[in-house]
Formats: structure tokens, C-alpha cells, sequence
């Protein structure tokens, strides 16, 4: 259970501001109370400048619209009235109403809707509302009831039981029921969140359920309303008895006219005398004619009508009167107080977390029913009827309800002294049929009943009847209930025990049992004497086996029952005279799969009894499956793509069958060149530099051929191309045939590898001996000319230094790698004049040979690249051509002379031993003439100022700029620059705001071809910091202007200059506080708080700290705002999850790194905890009961799927000391 402290109260010169004046939104909003249906309605209110309990009362007084009333919205308080707040005391806030003549006397229903309108509309700053009357107490404003002196008193009620509660009368009033308001019987509210029946009618229901946990506890139960639901229809309006208010009741038992009618003194239902008024004051009246010790009101909260999604309110609120008649207000507060804290309790227990509003603190307003009773009393408010989603859907739960009264019948105990004498987990052995002897192998129907004294039971809440141990000798473990067994309700579990075949004696046991959760109640423990078995009879052989339904692969198979003398346990399903299969009784049908299509098979069925007595077989069945003609769909997504001058590779997405696909058929010019079963083909031994159509079908297991997919057109490279040659290692089914390729060089070659490899199969693999492979480019191909390339993947463990391995561009002589070689270009590892912890490059001849690339080595699979860039007439090294080493993508040297010799062969592996031992592989190698202009870098987005983006890249030779963008890959605007040049940039004006962008670069030169990117995204900041944290997560977004207010450990926050909406941002920053920033990343919510992660961030200004919002403790966090910030837990008002906050109170708790504080408001924290929580990360903590001022981030933390608020102080200087208690 809850524990709390006292009511604080804090007086600080200049503290009156208890609600921020505006939030993530564009203005401040206040909600004002008014009444519809009986219920709450808050209707919103805009105003400019501050928004806080002196504007809200002033809007109050003015009552609703025109419109408003015109909807049936109206005010309890009358016109002309005024209102003044005329003090603090601690949580609450003291309004005093005057302007009305002496002598005023206004209904009950009235001055309880006036304080109801006055409580919700200061909850909203996280204050109650103490109203008083020119000064006094509300309730001088009450009429005054007639006296009648009774002549006889109502008989004391029977005691049921005798227990702990023995002697104690106790008065209980379930709500308010149908009233006569002088022509017909009404309700006060209507059915909210349907099938939730009307507030009026529910709470009878939870009446009847604590009535009955304190009659198990001896005590007498004053009703106040018909507790028999089963009595029937009453004469006034035919209404059923039990649905009528406390009135006509009370009438029917006999009480005075002072009693059922305290104001009119007439029958209930005299034609012309409107009652409505009565109805509360009623059930007071009873509580005191029989002299109740203790007067408890059911009720269950309504705010606004139907409210759906979970920023609804929740919870369970109760209410006493201090100034209340018989004057044992204080002796209220304390009942109530063990009432509402062993509810929540109970609910807590049995059912689930639920919220205890207020954290479970005794609200004091003089409602009639805390005011009038004699006797100590107490209103309880059990959940909303009204949200939907959450407490009104908890109110059609049995569990739910109980767990409730069961508290509140706890929490009465414990006002009286004494604790309960039974748990809410309890089952009272009654009665069971289990017999005391069964013969071995027979089956018997039993049965077992049990009586519910507490919580409902019901299988949605896994509550069963267990075997003890989960073990049983005759039966199942768990046997399941049907339907909801209620307080005081019995129920008998039926089930089937079957003896086993060894005679003996065994052992039953059974008890009540909630699964995952405890056991419980009485154990029945029987011992069963088991005798030698004595059935030898069979059942009857299976009638009537058909077939129910038949496919290509399956058959459907049903029988009816068979009959034994003691009991049928199963059946043997056999197909062509071969068992296949038990079917356990009582089913009668089973499903054979896996069959062929157009098969023909024979089926019988026999029974078995627990004898394992098997029945003859039934008359056979035969059965033909049916013929597959469905042919599957074609597939879809063929790419057919070419590889290397004699080769195309043609793959696709799997084809969709009723059965199963078995294979494809590949055609090329549609003649059919493969069936490969899997989704791609390898066409070999094509014309270099030719094209080719291809197709592709599916075939089923039946043979049938799905139609060919849509036509599609690849072409083998041929001179000229791009690639001139390709080598994926793919095609070597042995090292032989790789050697026929790629043949030993100078040293033996490189071994052929299926243990590391980039591509599907194979690789090269290279020790640290010396060993090469060259491959000699045929005539024609042996060239240089800018744009010759030569690209391979490359793995280096990089668990060594003194290395040599590395792939290059050969010249020779004689053509081929014969002769005098004339130049190398190398990448790769080397050892000797470079740093070896980068990689190396070579140009061995006219240029510097070794060097250092400026790449790190790094372990895994790399791309190795070198482009020639410029012939000899460059003007760099006139005379020589220029190269350009990357390493995956980036460069990493270029503008390298080298001596301009047409290339002859390539070379894999150094051909020099490594003094370190190590595997190195070699992949996927490309050799041609590149072109298409090659983009080299980029694209870069940078977004500067907001809404204009520049975006930018670079390219291997100088070309024109394009860029092509809009909402879809589309595109539909272009902006480009026809200057010529490496270094790429386009500026974008004119852009939305919040808005995502498709784009892409071109960049072309003369003599090559474009390059044209693959499709990139952009997104655009936010025009505002509210639109940014209402983005759905993932989305990249940012937004300017925003002040720099924290900066933590784990990122810093900034806020929008009107401190209205701020934000926490994870990423790169150097950002003081008061820096004015433009933030730019990616949306999500971490621990019930929007954060922008992986944020850019750029300092455009420098500026001052802002100055914190002050707000009590209950206003820190605030309420949800739709569709994506999350409120907090009883979150009230504007939210300010995200901004710098001040706020006051006395230190409650100190934890290793954090502290609770409490200004008055009682605030619920996670895990049991009270107060707001300061999370004081490297702070000195303040002492317990301290007074300190603390300034920081409002913040939250996600405890068991719930939002708390969390204050987060900046520095040591944020937390400052009062004074010391």
C-alpha cells in the first residue's frame, strides 16, 4: 500500500504561478467546468497572456455560450454570484463565492455540481478547490430537511455470518438510481462507453459484491438501495426494484416521511412534487435512523462523456468532509484513507497496476454524502465510466470489480481494527462425486464444487481447478471454468477421471488454482482404491466413414462415434491397410496430407477403449485426390545482367504455386537453355558484344508450366565497353580449371579458395608465400587510355604489418607478361618505404613507386581500385599519364605520373614472400575503359539557412551539375549549372517546410557518358519546434532558431525563445548553453520523451540562457498532446516535457544519484515512490525534509510501460537549500 506525508504547505514571496502559459502549441488554452447530462464538461477556453487559476475562475463566472447552452451545457452556479481566490492551502486553492441575498438556499444536486465544476477546473494547475460562502463553510447554502421523530426504529438486519466485524453496522449506498422529478422516472447520466451499463445501475452491482465480503465477516449491511436483483418490477413506472434510487426503498421498508422524503415529506411519486433533489440526502438519512457505524458511498467518476485513447483519466479518487455533521471529519479522513488505499491495494493485487489518483489521498469537499451522515463517511469514485479504453472497459471486468470491494471491505476491517479472515484468493471446498472405488482401465464421470469468498474467478484470468503437484493418476491437471464465477458464487468443475490398468491405492488431490499467479483455498484429497480391470468388451466398429472434402494433396476424413461399454478413447485411422494415425475421443474427423495428386487410397477406421479393446474396421473408403491442373504464377522481377564477354546472369523472384514450384525454365531467344531449381542462371559461351532476350517459366510438381514471364534484353561486354573483362571465380569447378584461366606466374599461383570468398563461391587465396596468377589481355584489349581501370575485392585480416599482397596493371614487351616488363601500377599491402599500417600504391616506372595511400587498413573485405585519369598531355606531368588510386570508393592518391605503356596482363598476388604468416583473398575482378563520368564523391545535403538546402558531390573529370528533384521518384523539378568542373554544387530554394524530397545528380562531360546517381532523400526542417516533436518516429526533420538551455551527459536540450515547447537532441554538438541553434536529425521517443537522435547541429548565434518556467510539482510533465507527444501519469495542463523548469518542495526520499521532493501536491512516482523525482547525476544530494529550489530539464522516465516526470538539474547550482526541517 501506499504511505504519504502530512499536507505541506509553502508560502514563497512572489510563487503564484502554477501553470505554465503555454506549451507545444501556438496559444495558451484554459478548460473550464461546466455540466452536461450530470456529467463534467470541460469546454476550452483561449487567453492571451497568462493562463493560470485567477483567469480560470474569472472564466468560469462567466458561464457557457450561447452555443454551449443551446447543446445543453449549463452552469451550477447562479448569475450575478461572484468569485475571488482569496488564499493557498497547500494543495488546495480557496475560492469564496458571494453576491447572494441572505437566506439563499440552493439544492444538494446544485452545490455538489458547483464544486464539482470547481474541482475539475483547478485540477487542471494541479490544485483542489476548498469553495466557501461569504467565508463559511459551502454548506450554510444547504436547504434545511424536515424532523420527524420516528415512533418505531427499522429492525436490526439478520447477521449472517459471525466474524471480525460482528456488532458493526454499516451503511452502504451504491449510487443514485432512477428519481421522480414530479411526472416521470430519470437517471442522472447516461449509458457512457457501451456495453457498460448506466453508472446508476453498475454500482449496485459492486454494492452486492461488498455486501457480501462483510456479511462473510459478521457485520449487519444497511441497505440503501434493493441489493435482489430477482425481485422483480416495483409499481412506480415498472421499473425493476433494484434500479430505483434510495427514495421508493426506503418507502417500502417502512421508514418515516423524514427518512424517504427529508425535503417534501410525500410518498415517492406524487404526481407534481419533484423529488430529484432527495435522492442524495436519502440514503444519509437512512445511514442515521438505523445508527450505522460507518456510511460508504459507490460510485464511479464521470468527466467529459465517451473518451477514447489513453490520455483519458484513470483512476480511483475518494472523498470525506472535514467540517461534516456529527464532527468526526478527522475520523473521515482516516476511513477514507484505509478505504482508497486497500482498493488500489487489491486492485494492484489480484488484478493489474491501476492508477490511484491524488496518490491515493482523501479529497476534502462537502458533497452531500460526505456531509450529511452521522456516522464516520467516506465517497468512493471507482474508476472512470467514461474513458473508454481504459477504466470503462476495466468495469466490465468481474476480477476488476471484485478485487475493488474486496479492498474496500479490507480497507474497513483495518478502520475497525482487525484484519480480514479471509483472503481474496478464496475457495471453500463443498462437495464432490469422485467415487471411492474404480476398476482398473474404467472411466467415471465426477464432478467437484467449490464456493468463491473472494475475487471473481473466470478462465480469462486463468483461474481453474488444478491437480496438486500437476500430477494426477486419473485425470488432466487443469480443468477450466465456463462463464464467471462471482463472490459467494459455487461452481462445479465436471470432468472424466480414468483409472489406471495396476490395481492399488492412489492418491487425488485437488485445489483452486490462478495460473502464473498462487494457489489457493481448501485442497480436497481423496484415496481411491483402483481394482483389478474387468473390461474385455470392445466398442462398436465406426459407421459411416466418408470423405468430407478432397484436394490434390489431402483428404478430409469423418465417421460417426463409436459406442462402449465403458468409454471410447480413440480411433486408428488406416490407409492402404497401414496404421497412420490415433485420433483421441471424442473427435471423429482427421486430415491426411502429403498425398499425390490423383492418388488412390484406401481408408478404415477402428475405436479403442481404455481397455485398449480395438474395435473391428469399418467398411473401407476409397478415395482419389484430385489432379493438379493449377499451374503456377510467372515470375516476376527477371533480370537478366551481363557479366563478362561470354557470359549473362539471369535471376528472379520465386514464382507462387497451390502446391509447390519444382523448377524454372530459363529460355534465351525462346529456346530453352536451362531448368535450374533455384531463382538464377548462369548462360554461358555467348558472342562477346552480343544481346540476348530471356525469358523465364515455373513448372509444379503436375508438369504444368506457369506462362513465360515478361521478355527481358542483356548484353555481354565486347571492346569498347566499360568492362572489358570480368572474373567472378565462379565458374572453376576445380583448382585446374582456375589455373587454365589464371596460370602460375613467375611463382606458384595463388591457391583457389571456397572458404573466405566476397561473391557466392569462390576466391583466390593468397599465404604469406610467394605466389602469383596472371591473367594476359587478349590483343586488342591490351591498351591505356583515360579510363583504364582495374578493380578487384580484396580481404585483409590487417592482423599484421611486414606484408606483401596486393593485385596489379602489368606492361611487357613482347605482349601478354612476356618480355621486359615497362610498367606496373600496383594497390594493395606493402613493407617497405610506406606506413604499413595504410594501404600501398605503386606506379613503378615514371612515378614515385611504393607510396602511402591515405586509407587505413581495416579487416574484412575492401574494393581496390586505379583509374587512369589524364594522358600525356596533361598539364601536371607532361608527357607521362596521370592515375588515381581508391580504396571502397574514397580516394586515396591521385594526379600519380606514370610512364604512358599500353597495359599487357593483370596480376593477382605480390609474387614475394610476407615475413608474417596470413590468408589474404582476392575477388570479383574488373578490367576495362571507364566511359561514364564517375562520380567520386557525394551527394552532400547541407540545409542552410532553414529551407534552403545546397547540395553537393565531385566527379573524376570536369562535367556540367544537375540535380533533379520533387516529392516522388518522379522528380518533376531540375536546376543544374553547365560549367564544367570536379566540384559539384547546386543550391535548392523555394522548398517546403517538414517536407521530404527524392533527388538525384547528373553530371556529364564531353566524350563520356552521364552519370546519373541512384534516387537520395532529403528532408527539410520543421517550420516550428511543436510540428518537429509531433513527427512520426524515424522521420528526419529539424528546425531553427532554438536556444541551447542544457547540456547533459547524454545529450542537451534546447527550446524555442518563447519557452513554450522544447526538445532533448543525441548527436554532434559543441553548442554552449544560450547558442542559438539550427538542429537537424531523426525523430523517436525514448522513455515516454520525444528526442531528435543522430542530430547535426549548427551554432548560427550566440545568445543568453533562457529563464526557467516555475510550476508545481503536479504541473511538471503535463498532459498528452495528439497524435505523438506522450503525456505523463495524472498529467494535467500544458506539457512541458523538455523545458527548463523551476519548481519547489520538501525532500522526501534520497536514492544513490536522484531525490524526491513534495510540494503539497502528492505526486505518484515510479515503483512506489512519492513525490517528483531529480534525477542528480554527479550533484551533492540535499538531506531529507530539506525545503529546496530546484532548476532543470522536465523530463520523464517509462517504468513497467508508464510515464513519470523527472526534473534533471544542469549542475550542482541548480539545486539550492531553503531551508532545513
Amino acid at each position: 500500500m501506499k504511505r504519504r506525508t502530512s499536507t505541506l504547505i509553502f508560502c514563497y514571496v512572489g510563487l503564484l504561478l502554477f501553470y505554465a502559459s503555454s506549451s507545444c502549441s501556438a496559444s495558451s488554452t484554459i478548460g473550464v467546468a461546466f455540466i452536461r447530462n450530470g456529467e463534467t464538461y470541460m469546454s476550452a477556453r483561449t487567453v492571451a497572456g497568462q493562463a493560470d487559476p485567477y483567469a480560470a475562475v474569472s472564466l468560469l463566472m462567466q458561464g457557457p455560450t450561447p452555443q454551449e447552452e443551446a447543446q445543453g451545457i449549463v452552469t451550477a452556479i447562479p448569475k450575478g454570484w461572484s468569485a475571488h481566490i482569496i488564499g493557498f492551502d497547500g494543495e488546495y486553492i480557496v475560492i469564496n463565492l458571494t453576491g447572494f441575498p441572505d437566506g439563499t438556499k440552493l439544492s444538494d444536486t446544485a452545490i455538489d455540481d458547483i464544486l464539482t465544476q470547481f474541482k475539475w477546473t483547478m485540477r487542471q494547475f494541479g490544485l483542489e478547490a476548498r469553495v466557501l460562502a461569504n467565508e463559511q463553510p459551502i454548506t450554510i447554502l444547504r436547504r434545511e430537511a424536515i424532523t420527524s421523530a420516528p415512533t418505531a426504529k427499522i429492525e436490526s438486519r439478520p447477521v449472517l455470518g459471525v466474524g471480525r466485524l460482528s456488532g458493526k453496522k454499516i451503511c452502504i449506498r451504491p449510487g443514485h438510481g432512477y428519481k421522480w422529478n414530479g411526472s416521470s422516472w430519470t437517471v442522472d447520466r447516461p449509458v457512457y462507453c457501451a456495453p457498460l451499463s448506466n453508472e446508476d445501475f453498475h454500482n449496485v452491482d459492486h454494492a452486492i459484491m461488498l455486501k457480501y465480503f462483510l456479511e462473510q465477516e459478521g457485520a449487519t449491511v444497511i441497505d440503501t438501495r434493493e441489493m435482489n436483483k430477482n425481485r422483480g418490477n416495483s409499481p412506480y413506472g415498472g421499473k425493476p426494484w433494484w434500479q430505483l434510487c434510495p427514495a421508493p426503498y426506503a418507502y417500502d421498508k417502512g421508514y418515516p416521511p423524514a427518512v424517504y422524503a427529508p425535503y417534501t415529506g410525500v410518498p415517492p411519486g406524487t404526481p407534481g412534487v419533484d423529488q430529484s433533489d432527495e435522492s442524495r440526502r436519502v440514503s444519509c438519512e437512512m445511514s442515521d435512523y438505523d445508527g450505522a457505524d460507518i456510511y460508504i458511498s459507490l460510485h464511479t467518476n464521470g468527466y467529459q462523456g465517451d473518451c477514447y485513447g489513453l490520455s483519458c483519466p484513470s483512476g480511483i479518487d475518494v472523498y470525506y468532509y472535514s467540517g461534516k455533521q456529527g464532527g468526526n471529519g478527522a475520523v473521515s479522513y482516516v476511513l477514507a484513507d484505509n478505504v482508497v488505499d486497500n482498493c488500489d491495494w487489491a486492485v494492484d493485487t489480484y488484478f493489474g497496476a491501476f492508477p490511484c489518483r491524488n496518490n491515493c489521498a482523501p479529497h476534502d469537499y462537502a458533497y452531500t454524502e460526505c456531509t450529511y451522515p452521522d456516522a464516520p463517511a467516506c465517497l468512493l469514485e471507482f474508476g472512470f465510466h467514461d474513458s473508454c479504453d481504459l477504466d470503462g472497459k476495466y468495469l466490465l471486468d468481474p476480477l476488476f470489480t471484485s478485487a475493488g470491494m474486496y479492498g474496500v471491505y479490507k480497507g474497513i476491517c483495518q478502520f475497525f481494527g482487525v484484519t480480514p479472515s479471509f483472503d481474496g484468493y478464496a475457495a471453500q471446498y463443498v462437495s464432490d462425486t469422485i467415487p471411492s472405488t474404480i476398476p482398473g482401465g474404467r472411466s467415471v464421470n465426477v464432478s467437484i464444487t467449490f464456493l468463491n469468498r473472494g475475487v471473481a474467478w473466470s478462465e480469462a484470468h486463468q483461474f481453474r481447478l488444478g491437480a496438486v503437484g500437476d500430477s494426477d493418476p486419473f485425470a488432466a491437471t487443469r480443468h477450466y471454468i465456463n462463464g464467471t464465477v462471482m463472490p459467494g458464487g459455487l461452481y462445479t468443475f465436471s470432468f472424466t477421471m480414468t483409472a489406471p490398468r495396476t490395481p492399488g491405492d492412489y492418491v487425488t488431490d485437488w485445489r483452486m488454482v490462478r495460473d502464473g499467479v498462487t494457489w489457493f483455498g481448501d485442497t480436497l484429497t481423496k484415496v481411491v482404491r483402483v481394482t483389478s480391470p474387468t473390461d474385455n468388451e470392445p466398442p462398436t466398429v465406426p459407421q459411416n466413414l466418408r470423405a468430407i472434402s478432397v484436394g490434390t494433396t489431402y483428404v478430409d476424413l469423418g465417421w460417426d462415434p463409436s459406442t462402449d461399454n465403458e468409454v471410447v478413447t480413440g480411433y486408428n485411422v488406416y490407409r492402404n491397410g497401414v496404421k497412420i494415425k490415433f485420433v483421441s475421443a471424442p473427435a471423429t474427423t482427421y486430415q491426411d496430407t502429403g498425398l499425390t495428386p490423383g492418388g488412390l487410397y484406401t481408408y478404415q477406421v477402428s475405436a479403442l477403449d481404455a481397455s485398449s479393446n480395438e474395435s473391428g474396421l469399418s467398411e473401407p473408403l476409397e478415395v482419389r485426390t484430385l489432379l493438379d491442373v493449377t499451374p503456377p504464377s510467372a515470375p516476376t522481377n527477371v533480370t537478366a545482367t551481363g557479366v563478362s564477354v561470354s557470359r549473362i546472369q539471369v535471376s528472379w523472384t520465386p514464382a507462387w504455386d497451390n502446391l509447390t514450384v519444382v523448377k524454372y525454365k530459363v529460355y534465351r531467344d525462346g529456346a530453352l537453355v536451362g531448368q535450374p531449381t533455384s531463382t538464377s542462371f548462369s548462360d554461358s559461351g555467348l558472342s562477346p558484344g552480343s544481346s540476348y532476350v530471356y525469358q523465364v517459366s515455373a513448372v509444379d510438381q503436375s508438369d504444368n508450366e506457369s506462362v513465360k514471364s515478361a521478355p527481358v534484353v542483356a548484353r555481354t561486354y565486347a571492346l569498347g565497353d566499360t568492362v572489358l573483362w570480368s572474373d567472378n571465380f565462379e565458374g572453376y569447378a576445380s583448382q585446374a580449371a582456375f589455373e587454365a584461366v589464371w596460370p602460375d606466374f613467375v611463382v606458384p599461383g595463388l591457391t583457389w579458395s571456397t572458404s573466405k570468398y566476397y561473391s557466392p563461391t569462390h576466391a583466390l587465396e593468397e599465404t604469406n608465400s610467394a605466389m602469383s596468377s596472371v591473367l594476359d589481355l587478349p590483343e586488342g584489349q591490351a591498351q591505356v587510355s583515360v579510363g583504364t581501370f582495374l578493380e578487384f575485392k580484396f580481404y585483409d585480416p590487417a592482423a599484421a604489418t611486414n606484408v606483401r599482397h596486393y593485385g596489379m596493371l602489368q606492361s611487357y614487351s613482347g605482349g601478354g607478361h612476356s618480355g621486359t616488363v615497362q610498367q606496373v601500377l600496383a594497390i594493395g599491402c606493402y613493407n617497405a618505404g610506406v606506413d604499413t599500417s595504410k594501404y600501398s600504391g605503386r606506379a613503378a616506372f615514371g612515378g614515385p613507386n611504393w607510396f602511402t595511400l591515405n586509407k587505413a587498413r581495416a579487416a574484412g573485405w575492401h574494393t581496390m581500385r586505379i583509374d587512369v585519369t589524364a594522358d600525356t598531355t596533361n598539364p601536371v606531368s607532361p608527357g607521362k599519364g596521370l592515375a588515381r588510386w581508391t580504396v571502397d570508393g574514397q580516394v586515396a592518391a591521385e594526379d600519380i605520373a606514370f610512364s604512358w605503356v599500353p597495359f599487357t596482363c593483370i596480376v593477382l598476388g605480390s609474387g614475394l614472400s610476407s615475413t608474417t604468416a596470413g590468408n589474404y583473398y582476392y575477388d570479383d575482378v574488373k578490367y576495362g575503359i571507364q566511359v561514364t563520368v564517375q562520380r567520386i564523391s557525394g551527394p552532400n545535403v547541407v540545409e542552410s539557412p532553414c529551407g534552403t538546402v545546397t547540395i553537393s558531390w565531385t566527379t573524376d573529370v570536369p562535367s556540367d551539375s544537375r540535380v533533379d528533384y520533387g516529392p516522388t521518384t518522379g522528380y518533376g523539378y531540375s536546376k543544374s549549372d553547365p560549367a564544367l568542373t570536379k566540384n559539384h554544387s547546386i543550391t535548392l530554394t523555394g522548398l517546403a517546410r517538414a517536407a521530404t524530397y527524392h533527388f538525384r545528380v547528373i553530371s556529364t562531360a564531353p566524350g563520356k557518358s552521364s552519370s546519373v546517381s541512384e534516387d537520395y532523400v532529403f528532408s527539410t526542417t520543421a517550420a516550428s519546434l511543436p510540428e518537429l516533436k509531433n513527427l512520426p518516429d524515424g522521420s528526419t526533420s529539424g528546425v531553427c532558431g532554438l536556444v541551447v538551455s542544457a547540456v547533459l551527459p547524454d545529450g542537451f536540450y534546447v527550446q524555442n525563445t518563447a519557452r513554450t515547447c522544447g526538445i532533448r537532441v543525441v548527436g554532434t554538438q559543441n553548442a554552449s548553453v544560450g547558442s542559438i541553434v539550427r538542429v537537424f536529425g531523426e525523430m523517436s521517443t525514448v522513455g515516454g520523451e520525444r528526442v531528435l537522435r543522430n542530430a547535426i547541429v549548427t551554432v548560427v548565434d550566440t545568445g543568453v540562457a533562457p529563464k526557467p518556467l516555475a510550476l508545481t510539482n503536479k504541473a511538471i510533465g503535463g498532459a498528452a498532446i495528439p497524435p505523438r507527444i506522450p503525456g505523463v501519469v495524472d498529467g494535467i495542463g500544458p506539457n512541458n516535457v523538455g523545458l527548463l523548469i523551476k519548481t519547489w518542495g520538501k525532500v522526501v526520499e534520497v536514492g544513490t544519484n536522484e531525490f524526491w521532493i513534495d510540494d503539497g501536491t502528492h505526486r505518484e512516482a515510479a515503483e512506489g515512490h512519492r513525490g517528483v523525482k531529480v534525477l542528480a547525476l554527479g550533484i551533492p544530494l540535499p538531506s531529507v525534509n530539506s525545503l529546496v529550489a530546484v532548476t532543470g530539464i522536465s523530463s520523464t522516465e517509462s517504468v513497467n510501460g508508464l510515464i513519470y516526470p523527472v526534473v534533471r538539474p544542469r549542475s550542482e547550482s541548480d539545486v539550492v537549500t531553503i531551508a532545513a526541517l
